[in-house]
């Protein structure tokens, strides 16, 4: 397609070695021009009316797909990890992922677990693990407590049997959107408090 370019919105690859071999997990989103140029800095209100009102026509408009791909390598009898694993990829289209996850709801269960959405490509980054999760849900042979999208979780009870159990994988995955968002938010305070010292 002519004035396409792919566009990541976060780097987003985990590589986790585990005992019986390694995991890669990555999302990829394709939109048709690099939005940064599209819209500034947000700093309406935090809900998902005002962020969907700001930032829904501009991702409609330029957002093509989402693939998340997971590749699982397994360990040879003699201990190495082979080279090539069994690739597993995401086939959701936006109406799909849409209708399983909608956006003003999935925007405001984010809200409510404390992310704050500041520009357009968080709000098509946070969109954007709507597939990823639905694509975990649908291979829970690829749920993994050892990836980085689950990490062990301080505030919550999770042994490895529960991760099997959908809903606590689910509350966990979210979980850890907003830890990392929240460590973010400490990186970029700890930039700014070192300019002024």
């Amino acid at each position: 397609m002519n004035g396409t370019t792919k566009w990541q919105s976060r780097s987003e690859k985990t590589e986790v070695t585990y005992n019986s071999g390694k995991f890669t997990l990555s999302e990829f989103s394709k939109l048709t021009k690099d939005p940064q140029s599209t819209i500034r800095d947000y700093t309406g209100p935090q809900t998902a009316q005002a962020l969907l009102k700001t930032f829904d026509e501009i991702y409609n408009n330029n957002h093509l797909e989402t693939t998340v791909t997971a590749i699982v390598y397994r360990r040879t009898d003699s201990g190495t990890i082979q080279k090539k694993g069994k690739q597993h990829v995401s086939e959701f289209t936006n109406q799909e992922i849409d209708i399983r996850y909608p956006k003003a709801e999935w925007l405001q269960l984010l809200l409510d677990n404390g992310i704050t959405i500041e520009s357009f490509r968080e709000y098509a980054y946070y969109l954007s693990k709507r597939y990823t999760l639905a694509f975990l849900e649908d291979n829970p042979s690829i749920r993994n407590p050892l990836m980085k999208h689950i990490p062990t979780v301080d505030n919550l009870e999770i042994d490895n049997d529960d991760f099997h159990n959908w809903d606590v994988y689910k509350t966990a995955f979210i979980y850890n959107l907003v830890n990392e968002h929240i460590k973010e938010i400490q990186k970029a305070a700890e930039r700014i408090e070192q300019r002024t010292k």
